[in-house]
């Protein structure tokens, strides 16, 4: 695989992953608001908590495997057999650790929820089980999407799990509209995106035995699995993946929730999420496959400069439209629907994750680069101001807003740090 060949691969996964997260979220966006409108504020809360409780889950137990399987899957490819036995890994590995979570999980579902909301019934056994099999099924689904798009196989992936998304979002809008009991409702969405979920990961592993795979070793040259690199490299991730949590919404929401109330924790939902549409679209444009493109670009005549330009530019044009259209919009809303407790929080969200995604290929390379030194001094200072924020429960005395912008300011220092520190080193 040359450069042109593999850029190429890369923008026929972007247009794959834009069409598939798009409509995904748009179908997300659809079903929030109208079980917001359905709901009453005591069952709107349950369901944002049981969400984002069962995805902050997810994301702390992807074992790292996010950033270091697109990293290592070309290392790992050099012949068949020993590609099989590190997809299998792969998968023995997380359904082994997301197994061996669920009794803890389903044990701390109900402690969870009850701190967050003290005024909601407690959860009953029927509704912990399910959110317990929508863990463990998102799980599985997010193991076999980083497989798929790791390999450049995201036409095959987004296509089945577009069609499935599509379909349980109509259900479940027919369910809303049927004005069942609420309890029951949840219920029926629940047992929804469990089957979904599952669906797609059981289809997509049975159909992972017939995907083709790259070689990426020249003819006669000597390779070895770089088993105990993996290793390291995933361990790492899986540690910064948890230093970034702790300021991503599935685990803001319960704080904030459990600080300030469920009013302002359903404003901070709102304006986190209509934020998240712009800044997840361009997010998931890109994907795992900044990362692959990456370490797919280390095996070529010109190394990973060659296609550097490339991501950043594509980068660039990615975040400048959907951040103008965000802005824009909210201006628009702002005049004509005034909501002024979430047009500033929406503007903080934006302008903050915008910046700090425009920065993400330095991020990239020393990820890539194995500069796991560079990278901890950008996370070091992010995480000690963060850790006293949550500690002392600062979000009490700050307000909301303030919050927020001391939140977006560290993610974006952070990554102006990672910045400067990969410039210096291509420098070097």
């Amino acid at each position: 695989m040359n450069s042109t060949t593999l850029i190429a691969d890369f923008f026929h996964a972007l247009g794959w992953n834009a069409f598939a997260y798009g409509a995904y979220k748009l179908c997300y966006l659809v079903l929030s608001y109208t079980l917001y409108v359905t709901l009453d504020q005591q069952a709107f809360t349950l369901w944002a908590s049981l969400m984002s409780y069962i995805f902050f889950w997810v994301l702390m137990l992807d074992c790292g495997f996010r950033k270091s399987a697109p990293r290592f899957c070309p290392d790992f490819s050099f012949d068949k057999k020993t590609h099989r036995r590190f997809v299998g890994f792969l998968c023995i590995t997380q359904s082994a650790l997301l197994a061996g979570a669920i009794p803890l999980f389903s044990w701390s579902l109900p402690y969870f929820f009850k701190q967050v909301s003290p005024a909601t019934e407690q959860l009953d056994y029927g509704l912990v089980v399910l959110a317990t099999l929508l863990f463990f099924a998102q799980g599985c689904l997010a193991l076999m999407r980083i497989i798929y798009h790791a390999h450049f196989w995201n036409k095959q992936f987004n296509s089945l799990a577009t069609v499935v998304v599509a379909v349980e979002c109509i259900v479940s809008l027919l369910l809303c509209l049927a004005a069942i009991d609420q309890v029951l409702l949840i219920r029926t969405l629940l047992i929804i995106n469990v089957t979904g979920a599952l669906s797609v990961a059981g289809t997509s592993l049975i159909a992972l035995v017939r995907m083709p795979y790259v070689v990426v070793a020249k003819a006669g040259e000597p390779m070895a699995p770089p088993t105990r690199q993996f290793m390291v490299h995933t361990l790492f991730m899986w540690a910064s993946n948890g230093m970034k949590a702790l300021s991503e919404r599935n685990f803001l929401l319960p704080y904030v929730m459990y600080s300030l109330g469920p009013t302002m924790g359903i404003a901070f939902k709102l304006s986190n999420d209509a934020a998240l549409f712009f800044y997840r679209l361009a997010a998931k444009t890109i994907g795992v496959n900044d990362t692959a493109l990456l370490a797919y670009a280390r095996h070529t005549a010109g190394g990973t400069r060659a296609v550097f330009v490339s991501l950043v530019r594509t980068i660039a044009c990615i975040v400048a439209p959907l951040l103008f259209i965000a802005l824009v919009g909210v201006v628009l809303v702002q005049y004509y629907l005034p909501t002024k407790m979430m047009a500033v929080p929406f503007c903080l969200f934006i302008v903050g994750y915008m910046i700090e995604f425009l920065l993400s290929p330095y991020e990239r390379i020393l990820e890539v680069s194995l500069r796991y030194r560079l990278l901890s001094i950008a996370y070091m200072p992010y995480l000690i101001i963060l850790l006293c924020m949550l500690y002392y429960d600062s979000i009490k005395a700050m307000g909301l807003v303030p919050f927020i912008a001391v939140l977006q300011g560290l993610r974006v220092m952070s990554a102006l740090i990672m910045a400067y520190c990969a410039r210096r080193m291509r420098e070097a």
